[in-house]
């Protein structure tokens, strides 16, 4: 297979990294896209054309290039198999995307960086991390330190410490409804 023609209106940009599916995961590929500077919105076009467009697929990719398992990552988060594959299982008639505070634990537990993190909000129709809440910039702290802070954990529950910091500014925790996921 050849590599693919992804680019709007069939244009290709040399700019721009190609996706060669032989060599590199969609989620590798996406990444390699938001280090070569494209806007978010541009990355989602472009992952939307080569069939990048779900949650569940997103997910599944970050778990797979993390070497994560689902049950790892569903007994990090305390989460039920049901409510897990309720998220993932398309085919699900009770599928639903989860709400923004699950995928923000989800990033932070499989240690996504800022821009898969982001990748995996959008995917999902959910909000993305602003500079323009002091609540993201917390979260946003703690998602460009996670490698840093998972190394030199000293057993206290990473998202008790961030909730802890969210909480002293009266601020909501990753635990409670987040405003974004009402309606």
């Amino acid at each position: 297979m050849q590599q693919q023609n992804i680019f709007p209106n069939n244009t290709q940009n040399n700019n721009v990294p190609q996706y060669d599916p032989q060599t590199e995961t969609r989620t590798h590929f996406a990444s390699r896209l938001i280090s070569a500077g494209l806007p978010l919105d541009e990355v989602l076009k472009i992952m939307e054309k080569i069939g990048f467009t779900s949650f569940s697929d997103v997910i599944k990719e970050y778990l797979a290039a993390k070497k994560v398992t689902v049950t790892n990552l569903m007994d990090t988060l305390e989460m039920s198999t049901a409510t897990f594959y309720k998220y993932t299982q398309l085919d699900n008639k009770k599928h639903r995307n989860p709400s923004r505070n699950v995928i923000l634990k989800m990033a932070l537990a499989l240690q996504l960086s800022f821009d898969e993190t982001q990748l995996l909000l959008k995917s999902a129709g959910r909000a993305g991390l602003t500079g323009t809440s002091q609540r993201d910039i917390i979260i946003m702290n703690a998602i460009i330190n996670t490698n840093k802070a998972a190394n030199n954990n000293d057993g206290t529950d990473y998202f008790d410490l961030i909730n802890d910091e969210l909480t002293a500014k009266n601020l909501p925790d990753l635990n409670g409804d987040h405003p974004e996921d009402k309606g």
